[in-house]
């Protein structure tokens, strides 16, 4: 077996509209998509089904077998040899990396609706009657990825290839059949040309394993590069990636592979990753409501009062000397049209960009064996739902030996579970009962009595060999805090350790310490921890960063700010208008205004407007009325305060025509706004 890789090209011949089934309700009724930049980009569940409609135009036609279909794209129950991803801007990396180092400035003034409308312009379509008339409240405006801003899109594709090649070919043929992306096709929208091209192969071998060497514990690090969307299983909380994800996406690759995938299940043991290395908050912990700036730990003796309601502190944390830093999820919700049911689907995601990690325990060379998988493929995974297009590529990586530190007992010790706690009663069944759970402990540590903070969940899941949900059963969350009083002294205890009788998925991990001294904290979110101090200026900053960026991304600065500076304009030209001396203006008057203007601009080349081009559009206005009008509009375009953006005086300087030019036609349609109201009102 080999893993081919190709990158889809593709070129637009015309705008096209990538719709979302979103607008923003004011200005844009239908949205193109983008990502949290503003960069335009093709969604990869769109670009399968489109490559799977052109699939089935040649079946239809008999250039190729029905059966092709399902062994690259996949059925129902088993994933294709497909695998496709988003599709990307050129140099999108770098661009990307730039606007993100960029955004950090408040000087830099990028925002996402600013780069998303640089990119793209609007279009308006309107539904007419038979009569030939406009209907009433049919008016749709709708964003336009354009053609001149993005020539090509290029998306990477890995076909998985068994011994039978034919299905590469077909392939290729449904790039070069399909046409036409997004909205709009029958009205000059979306036609774009397609072409596969190779980047590159992996060649898949067997692994020589042995299946044995001492049991070690490594972190590992899975870094998103895609959103990733969670199945939708009653372990899939929405906000970490439970272990039985990471060891099924393991097995996933070791599949291809001999005599490694049943060892590896049935030894193999990975913790629950949470972000940024955090640990679930304890349920001990609490806050008074609506006072955020402190928490306090019940199980290390904060004693509550009467006067104060509180409220627990959920999510995850970091605890640094007297302060614990709160960490939170990054999550969206996203849209998926089905054209085969004909149903719009919503789902959640977590977005990219964020870091999730765990624990691995394993024999020593289950654990090579699994750093020699990643290096072949790149250190690259596929997690959670629709990971054939569009969600769950993720950067993976296997950290250093783990060795738990050494605690000795005191007479109270504190249980910190840090992940789901699963026990069974004397029968063996699964029992949610705390006297259960404490058994559970019993072998850990003698104690003569307890108190408890937790509560259940119901966990399940889905076998997908047998195409069955896994029974559900009750586990103790994660965050379970138990108190134990009356310890023997001076036992020897590993501070992480594991209890449980369901070995897979990472449940039953927990932290032992001694009862803390400390029960008060001061409470703050993860962004006023990463704070550092700098010693060099922002400006000086600023100016590297600047200097560092590609020059396609100077290039879409230098329209991002001309972009600002004109909207900039164009509000104070309106405001300028509004107080103009317009008592005795005709109708047609600010016509003849911008017409005189237009005619002196095209005549000359003038880079500073308050010289001899503004002489000469005064001296060619005959009217007096007109004359303080214009006069009127000079001084309003020569008071302007200039925004603090990058390169203002360079943008002034070479953008000085437009700028007035869109000034002019902004104060005119204003004057004449006021005019006509002023008419009806009268």
């Amino acid at each position: 077996m080999k893993i081919v890789k190709k990158q889809l090209e593709i070129k637009l011949m015309s705008d096209m509209i990538c719709g979302t089934g979103e607008g923003d309700g004011i200005s844009v009724d239908i949205s193109t998509a983008f990502d949290d930049l503003g960069i335009p980009y093709i969604p990869a569940k769109r670009l399968k089904g489109l490559l799977r409609e052109s699939a089935k135009f040649l079946v239809s036609y008999g250039y190729a077998d029905e059966s092709l279909i399902d062994k690259l794209f996949g059925t129902g129950n088993n994933k294709g040899a497909l695998r496709i991803n988003n599709a990307l801007i050129k140099d999108y990396d770098k661009i990307s990396q730039d606007i993100i180092a960029l955004q950090s400035f408040k000087k830099s003034n990028i925002s996402q609706s600013a780069l998303s409308e640089s990119y793209s312009s609007t279009r308006a379509q309107t539904a007419i009657d038979e009569e030939g008339i406009a209907k009433r409240t049919s008016l749709r405006k709708m964003q336009a990825i354009s053609k001149s801003e993005v020539p090509e899109f290029y998306a990477n594709i890995n076909i998985q290839m068994e011994d039978d090649d034919t299905i590469l070919g077909f392939l290729e043929d449904c790039a070069k059949t399909l046409r036409h992306i997004g909205m709009n096709k029958t009205r000059g929208f979306g036609e774009v040309r397609c072409e596969l091209k190779d980047i590159g192969s992996l060649e898949i071998k067997d692994i020589e394993f042995i299946g044995s060497g001492e049991q070690k514990t490594v972190s590992y690090k899975v870094e998103l590069i895609d959103d990733i969307v969670l199945s939708a299983g009653s372990k899939s909380s929405g906000d970490f990636i439970n272990g039985t994800m990471m060891q099924g996406a393991f097995a996933q690759i070791a599949n291809k592979y001999t005599g490694f995938v049943d060892v590896f299940l049935r030894k193999a043991i990975f913790s629950d990753a949470f972000v940024d290395g955090c640990d679930p908050v304890p349920l001990s912990i609490v806050q008074v409501k609506n006072k955020g700036d402190k928490c306090f730990n019940l199980a290390d003796g904060y004693v509550t009062d009467d006067e104060h309601q509180y409220i627990p502190v959920n999510g995850y944390y970091q605890l640094i000397d007297d302060t614990l830093y709160k960490h939170t999820i990054r999550r969206a919700v996203e849209y998926h049209y089905s054209t085969e049911i004909d149903t719009l689907f919503t789902y959640r995601k977590i977005t990219k960009e964020q870091v999730f990690s765990g624990t691995l325990t394993a024999p020593a060379d289950i654990i090579e064996t699994l750093q020699e998988l990643l290096k072949k493929h790149d250190d690259i995974l596929t997690l959670g739902g629709s990971s054939s297009a569009q969600y769950a590529k993720c950067k993976v990586s296997l950290g250093n030996e783990i060795v738990p530190k050494n605690v000795d007992s005191e007479e109270s010790m504190i249980i910190e579970t840090l992940s789901d706690i699963v026990v069974r009663d004397i029968y063996g069944a699964v029992s949610g009962n705390v006297d259960q759970l404490m058994s559970a402990f019993k072998n850990l540590l003698n104690f003569n009595s307890f108190k408890v903070y937790t509560k259940t969940i119901t966990n399940g899941g889905f076998n997908s060999t047998w195409k069955l949900p896994i029974p559900q059963y009750s586990a103790f969350v994660k965050g379970t805090v138990i108190e134990l009083h009356g310890c023997e002294i001076g036992k020897k205890l590993s501070e992480i350790g594991k209890v449980s009788d369901i070995n897979t998925g990472g449940t039953g991990m927990y932290r032992i310490r001694p009862k803390s001294s400390t029960n008060e904290y001061q409470l703050k979110s993860q962004y006023q921890q990463k704070n550092p101090t700098i010693a060099e200026t922002e400006e000086t900053m600023f100016a590297r960063t600047i200097e560092s960026a590609s020059d396609a991304t100077k290039e879409k600065l230098k329209q991002l700010i001309f972009n600002t500076l004109k909207n900039h304009y164009i509000k104070n030209a309106v405001e300028c208008a509004n107080t103009a001396p317009s008592d005795k203006l005709s109708e047609t008057a600010a016509m003849r205004l911008f017409t005189a203007w237009r005619a002196i601009n095209q005549e000359r080349n003038v880079s500073n407007v308050n010289t001899q081009l503004v002489n000469d559009f005064q001296n060619s206005i005959k009217n007096e009325e007109l004359k303080n009008l214009t006069e009127h509009l000079i001084n309003g375009f020569s008071k302007v305060a200039l925004p603090d953006i990058i390169y203002a005086d360079e943008a002034k300087e070479q953008h000085i025509n437009t700028l007035f030019n869109e000034f002019t036609k902004a104060f005119l349609n204003q004057i004449k706004r006021n005019y006509r109201k002023e008419k009806r009102g009268s």
